[in-house]
């Protein structure tokens, strides 16, 4: 039987706070050049196609994932510590049934967009998007795993390794003189996402024990979750969706694109702080609940006086400092 020593000792040395920390620095780093470099080399048009497939394919995974990162993250710590590599095992092989149903649904939904629609739906454009979706799901599966297991740096640096190989690859394209269309990018981004979470989970879980019981109501619980994650992204990306059909020009896509990837940078920042520390809480709540209670109002006073701070800096310094940032082509964006 493995035991839970991989993970315990990944763990110490990345705490949950400090994965965060790290992690989202990192993110937050590569979402701040995902917004200053890549609209200066795509343009408004092309950023825009970008951010409505990066839509479709989180706000797709996060309706795939039913809430199941929650529920790792709430069930898996409190199972017995012999028991949580294969409690982990048992919700995955649980979920993934669904999920190839999940991806079998959307194939049949963007045939239907491709068929009805050629001219907004552009059958190439559909494939790449559907095989991106595919990619994030599967990352998405695997990384939940590791915030169960308590190795939460995985879970943290996942949409790093994204944003990374988006970063290469568009300058790389663009230093050769390919003229790659942006659709294979965000594929080949997310295939990347991909791989680094199999990379890093599969040690984690291959000799992991069969049968360990499914944790009571761990799966209503996702549900619940998922479906409050759910309403949040369609909120967060639903701007750049509705520009996209609603028959707005290219360019103001390409800005309200613009706008949901700042706001999302931040938004995710503080979600994935919590989220990475709900392991951490929920063990030192077994011990000591009132601790852990004012661990966690102290973490939220700290983001709240950070936010505070950020948003009337960026209030103030907004209209003179984007053009220079992005380029004088996004200036209609303020």
């Amino acid at each position: 039987m493995t035991s839970a020593a991989g993970p315990a000792a990944w763990a110490l040395r990345f705490s949950p706070r400090r994965a965060a920390v790290s992690g989202k620095a990192l993110e937050i780093g590569t979402q701040a050049l995902l917004v200053t470099l890549l609209p200066r080399l795509l343009g408004p048009a092309e950023f825009g196609r970008m951010s409505v497939a990066l839509a479709v394919v989180t706000i797709g995974s996060v309706a795939m994932s039913l809430g199941a990162p929650a529920s790792f993250a709430r069930f898996v710590p409190a199972a017995p510590e012999h028991l949580r590599v294969g409690t982990a095992r048992s919700l995955t092989i649980r979920l993934l049934p669904l999920r190839a149903a999940q991806m079998g649904i959307a194939l049949l939904v963007a045939i239907v967009l491709v068929m009805a629609r050629p001219s907004s739906f552009p059958a190439p454009d559909a494939a790449l998007v559907l095989a991106a979706l595919g990619a994030e799901v599967g990352a998405l599966l695997l990384a939940q795993i590791a915030l169960g297991l308590g190795a939460t740096w995985i879970w943290s640096y996942r949409l790093s390794a994204r944003n990374v190989a988006l970063l290469l690859l568009v300058p790389a394209f663009a230093a050769l003189g390919w003229t790659v269309d942006v659709m294979w990018t965000v594929a080949l981004g997310c295939a990347a996402g991909l791989l680094f979470a199999f990379a890093l989970v599969w040690p984690l879980v291959r000799h992991a024990s069969p049968g360990a019981p499914i944790p009571e109501g761990a799966m209503r619980f996702g549900r619940v979750s998922g479906l409050a994650l759910l309403v949040g992204q369609v909120t967060y990306r639903g701007p750049v969706l509705a520009t996209s059909v609603g028959g707005l020009s290219p360019e103001d896509v390409g800005y309200a694109g613009l706008a949901a990837s700042i706001a999302m940078a931040v938004i995710y920042a503080v979600r994935e702080l919590f989220m990475v520390s709900v392991p951490e809480l929920v063990d030192c709540w077994s011990r000591d609940p009132s601790e852990a209670d004012r661990r966690l109002r102290r973490l939220g006073w700290r983001v709240q006086l950070a936010l505070t701070g950020g948003a009337l800096l960026g209030a103030v310094a907004l209209e003179q400092v984007l053009p220079l940032v992005v380029g004088d082509a996004f200036a209609p964006a303020t």
